[in-house]
């Protein structure tokens, strides 16, 4: 179960799958290894792969550098007192709480534990092998309660856009040079430059290259090229319980029934859901409990309500 490959399958064709064999599709790894050692194979001790292996040796940033265009942008820090003030973010933290076990000590930390090696994120909740596990510390009536206009309001992001620079010039040095600088302000500043936000990924915390940490990535706007970082905040990779998937992929039912289960990553963590059809390959899924990571752009995999079928797969988005 760990092990399952079908999150990275799940785009695949029907006459792709029709041609591909995995002879040992139903054995666990650790099976596998015993066998391996038994004849004496030198990768039974082998250590497991945790990135592209199917390219070799090679980081992913440095793959998609070889692929795509490198493009200089601005990394803008975004200052607690933006999300103190913010309205959205406020919402989200006050709901989630809200919504928590009575026997529940504490708030719900809103920030990603972004583990490089794995890509999971990992919780005060109880660490097990696959990310965060929620399902122990929210009253379930509680989050029956919501109103739709609340699960609405919760599925959009904190989106930044109103964090704005202006610039002002000013004379520096002994021969008065003129110059130019941004003005202050007081949600975020401009810390440093990246060579392209398509780069990064969503709560990532390794690999960012800025002292003075933990950093996270907050948001990146892939069409002004801006990388919005946080010292200790993620709102934007918080908690989801309804969202919507675009352009659904079937590998085997022309739609999707009712009750589903599902990842968001390709971890053995699953979840619950219903799926409502919107019309035109969308749907919105609507799970069973507050869970975290749901970024869009990655996809969403739909099993039946066993997790012994894949359905398919679609790109998570954001509703307008």
């Amino acid at each position: 179960p760990n092990k399952d490959q079908s999150y990275f399958l799940c785009q695949l064709t029907e006459e792709q799958l029709s041609m591909a064999m995995f002879p040992i599709g139903d054995i666990c790894k650790p099976e596998v290894r015993r066998l391996a050692a038994e004849a004496d194979l030198p990768s039974a001790e082998k250590k497991d792969s945790q990135g592209i292996c199917f390219v070799g040796k090679v980081d992913l940033p440095v793959f998609l550098q070889q692929k795509l265009k490198s493009v200089e942008g601005d990394v803008v820090e975004v200052f607690d007192a933006y999300f103190n003030d913010s309205a959205q973010y406020q919402y989200i933290k006050s709901t989630v709480n809200s919504i928590l076990a009575d026997d529940w000590l504490g708030e719900v930390s809103l920030v990603t534990d972004y583990i490089s090696d794995d890509k999971a994120a990992h919780s005060e909740a109880g660490d097990y092998e696959g990310g965060c596990r929620y399902d122990s510390i929210y009253n379930f009536d509680k989050v029956r309660a919501l109103t739709d206009e609340q699960l609405v309001r919760l599925s959009k992001p904190v989106t930044y856009e109103d964090i704005k620079f202006e610039t002002e010039t000013y004379r520096s040095g002994k021969h008065h040079i003129r110059k130019t600088r941004y003005k202050a302000n007081p949600y975020g500043a401009v810390i440093g430059r990246h060579e392209g936000a398509q780069f990064y990924t969503i709560g990532q915390r390794k690999g960012l290259g800025f002292g003075g940490g933990p950093w996270f990535v907050v948001k990146k706007d892939v069409k002004r090229n801006v990388l919005f970082v946080a010292n200790g905040y993620n709102p934007e990779n918080a908690y989801r319980q309804d969202f919507p998937v675009h352009d659904f992929h079937f590998l085997t039912l022309p739609e999707l029934p009712e009750r589903i289960t599902f990842k968001i990553r390709h971890t053995p963590e699953i979840h619950t859901a219903t799926a409502e059809p919107l019309g035109g390959g969308a749907y919105m899924i609507h799970s069973s409990a507050p869970i975290h990571g749901v970024a869009p752009g990655q996809f969403c995999v739909v099993y039946d309500e066993d997790h012994h079928k894949c359905y398919g797969s679609g790109e998570i988005a954001w509703m307008e």
